[in-house]
Formats: structure tokens, sequence, C-alpha cells
């Protein structure tokens, strides 16, 4: 048998979601004994960026 059957990968964007998960998964029973991994996902733009697309004035692009 395998070392990670216990073991739950849970990836974290920083988002009020990702840490809603992980209270769930550590209130649900059956995943008491299991180990959580969490793997931190960092984009290069930062979220605050993305309202861009609402108000394209803001955004500059580079030319190519």
């Amino acid at each position: 048998m395998s070392e990670n059957t216990n073991k739950i990968l849970v990836a974290l964007d920083g988002s009020e979601k990702a840490f809603k998960t992980i209270k769930y998964l550590c209130s649900f029973k059956p995943f008491r004994k299991k180990e959580l991994v969490l793997h931190n996902i960092i984009t290069r733009i930062p979220e605050c960026y993305f309202d861009f697309k609402k108000e394209p004035s803001g955004y500059k692009t580079s030319p190519r």
C-alpha cells in the first residue's frame, strides 16, 4: 500500500473559499485521521488586477 493513502492534497490560493475548504476538511469526521498537504498557488498577476477586464481604460498593454 502506498504511503500517500492517508494524505489529502489541498490547493490554496489565498481566497476565503480555500480557507473554508480547509475548515470543512478538518471538521469532516472521515478526514480527521488524514494528513492535509497544503499547496499554495500563486499567480504572476495579483488578484486586484483582474478588475481591469471590467474597466479596460486603466489597463495598458506593451506593444509586441
